[in-house]
């Protein structure tokens, strides 16, 4: 697969250790257990029990995901936690590195990998002691009385790594997720949307224009968009054209900040977080934030970002 090269090179960069240290916890969930052909399925992929025991960040993790392709497409990938709405990979820090992760299939695997630039220090002591660090998102393509997907524990670069290097122990609490994939009408949850639907919503909430989304990164970045500006359409497909996303006028009230990411709620109440650029002060909680909300990565940009009281 084409990213397992760079999951090599990943590897070397963070298995220079001296020991092990101990066990935390992975759990796989499933947004739902039943869907109809044409709807989606959406994995969660979450971790616990860090920082107790000897344990201590998570800065690095490389993973298979076994699936029928036969049965499933995989459609898209993320590496926010729900409860916050950010990368707990990619902390705000000055000089970190930046986050560098991917996801791709290949003959009924998903090759997932996700490597933290930000620095042991900040990993240590800003990481939550649990999250998700990531989403698999899948369409069914026909009916079946029950599949699996597993993640690959013999996988010999299966591998978890703390903000040190060295290799975490993890147990699995669930390490796949069974579905039930009915024929198309059969009354599941998540269809895919028709073309058009996310633009429409958008554009109800935020006043603008909406491009539909393409392939790669832009199409994911797109979606993540999607998600905190419209509807909750998490669960939902991308839909698939030829045009790029375009920026999206944005009226918006800050109620948090950490670092250079701002805790925004919409008019109808919607809550997600935004990256800004320069580090936020206090004083912005409160205030009416204003600019252009671009995709950018598994985040949402705003740029041209203007703070007023009223």
């Amino acid at each position: 697969m084409r990213l397992k090269g760079l999951r090599r090179i990943a590897a070397c960069a963070v298995m220079c250790w001296v020991g092990v240290v101990s066990a935390a916890t992975v759990n796989v969930s499933s947004s739902s257990n039943r869907v109809s052909v044409g709807q989606v399925v959406t994995l969660t992929f979450a971790v616990s029990g860090l920082h107790q025991g000897g344990v201590g960040s998570l800065a690095g993790f490389d993973l298979d995901l076994q699936y029928d392709n036969s049965l499933l497409s995989f459609q898209s990938f993320g590496f926010l936690d729900a409860a916050t709405g950010a990368n707990a990979l990619d902390l705000p820090e000055v000089g970190s590195l930046g986050f560098f992760g991917d996801a791709a299939a290949a003959g009924g695997i998903v090759d997932a990998f996700g490597l933290s630039g930000n620095s042991a220090a900040v990993l240590d002591a800003q990481q939550p002691d649990g999250f998700d660090f990531l989403t698999l998102s899948f369409v069914a393509l026909q009916a079946s009385s029950g599949t699996a997907l597993a993640i690959d524990l013999a996988d010999p670069l299966l591998t978890f790594s703390d903000a040190n290097g060295r290799p975490i122990t993890m147990d699995f609490g669930s390490a796949r997720a069974l579905l039930i994939i009915d024929p198309q009408g059969g009354g599941g949850e998540n269809t895919v949307p028709e073309p058009g639907a996310p633009a429409l919503a958008l554009a109800a909430l935020a006043g603008a224009g909406w491009a539909r989304r393409r392939s790669g990164r832009q199409r994911r970045a797109a979606l993540a968009l999607s998600l905190a500006l419209a509807a909750p359409l998490a669960s939902q497909a991308q839909t698939k054209a030829d045009t790029p996303a375009q920026p999206t006028p944005i009226d918006v009230r800050v109620v948090e900040v950490a670092g250079t990411r701002a805790k925004v709620r919409a008019e109808d109440g919607r809550e997600f977080w935004v990256s800004v650029g320069p580090a936020l002060t206090p004083d912005k909680v409160g205030q009416r934030l204003r600019g252009e909300a671009v995709p950018k990565g598994d985040v949402i940009k705003v740029n041209a970002p203007t703070f007023s009281a009223t």
